[in-house]
């Protein structure tokens, strides 16, 4: 395929991504709005283009160790079946306020369809003492029958929408049909259709990422699939680096994310 990973146009991305292993476990809680954060979404009859490179970072069945495993053949986060727009995360990072400090912590949390057409971004409060939990982010939009028939993908992040932030926490959709282990990390990027691969740690090989791309994508064109168990060998300080090439018709980007994995340890 020819990728040239020593190509200058690199832009890092450092997203911490915490798992644990049963998806009834993020039911417990229910996160409220931030209470200065009205609800956004919009709902278009034409999709909208984005310039964003990651769109959704979501947890989702994996192929195993099985040799000669195809992941086309794994069913896609964003069309798992679901009877909720809810957004669930298994685990939240520890709180890093100073001490004495009580504030709720904001998470933003994003859902954008696969054809561009619907879109809601809206800040959660979270208080301090829920932050080392699972919990769910309701959704309170008008769409939900319309974005039950849609593919699409979540988001969530640490801090306020419109803040720059390097934290992000892979979700799932609340009550989908796929079984509480946890498999694997589905990553879609928006790469315009390009070929993308990602590499995990500093390992020689890659995971083809698969093109999701159709004739209504705006969105997301690469779904990459990355069973838990080929990140631990590279586990670094409780961290795996994954890196993103996307192959553009000028030449090569690379995007960077560093990977939380659940226990946080060495």
């Amino acid at each position: 395929m020819g990728w040239n990973r020593r190509f200058g146009n690199s832009v890092k991305l450092t997203l911490s991504l915490l798992i644990a292993g049963s998806v009834a476990h993020a039911q417990i809680v229910e996160f409220p709005l931030a209470q200065d954060g009205a609800y956004y979404e919009r709902l278009d009859e034409w999709g909208r283009v984005s310039g964003d490179i990651v769109m959704g970072v979501m947890i989702g069945p994996g192929p195993g160790r099985v040799e000669g495993w195809e992941d086309r053949k794994i069913p896609l986060a964003d069309d798992l079946p679901r009877s909720t727009a809810d957004v669930a995360v298994l685990h939240l990072p520890p709180a890093s306020s100073e001490p004495g400090n009580t504030e709720p912590r904001p998470y933003c949390v994003r859902i954008n369809s696969k054809d561009g057409r619907f879109e809601a971004v809206n800040t959660y409060a979270i208080a301090t003492e829920l932050t080392a939990t699972g919990g769910v982010f309701p959704y309170h939009g008008e769409y939900r029958k319309d974005l039950d028939k849609m593919l699409a993908v979540s988001l969530v992040k640490a801090g306020r929408c419109g803040d720059r932030t390097e934290l992000v926490v892979p979700s799932v959709w609340r009550e989908s049909n796929q079984g509480d282990k946890v498999e694997a990390l589905h990553v879609f990027i928006n790469s315009a259709g390009n070929p993308t691969i990602a590499v995990p740690g500093s390992d020689p090989g890659y995971v083809p990422c698969n093109d999701v791309s159709d004739a209504s994508t705006l969105k997301y064109t690469a779904a990459c699939i990355l069973p838990l168990d080929t990140l631990t060998p590279h586990r670094r300080d409780g961290r795996v680096t994954l890196t993103f090439y996307v192959t553009r018709s000028l030449g090569e980007e690379s995007f960077e994310i560093d990977v939380v994995l659940p226990d946080g340890g060495g």
